[in-house]
């Protein structure tokens, strides 16, 4: 999340962007720890909410 423009950041203030990037570095840096099952839930329960917090649409499969 360091990668991305404060502006763009600060437009979607919304977003949890410090408990993205905690999560990201725990699954790449503690791998050993995480429970697949547990990441895989919050993930299908998160990302469509994100998505909408970012105005972006779900594309269909």
């Amino acid at each position: 999340m360091q990668k991305l423009p404060a502006t763009y950041k600060d437009a979607h203030e919304g977003v949890d962007w410090l408990g993205i990037s905690r999560m990201r570095n725990l699954i790449a840096h503690h791998y050993d720890r995480v429970d697949d099952r547990l990441v895989f839930s919050a993930l299908a329960s998160r990302i469509p909410e994100l998505l909408d917090s970012l105005g972006i649409s779900e594309t269909p499969r």
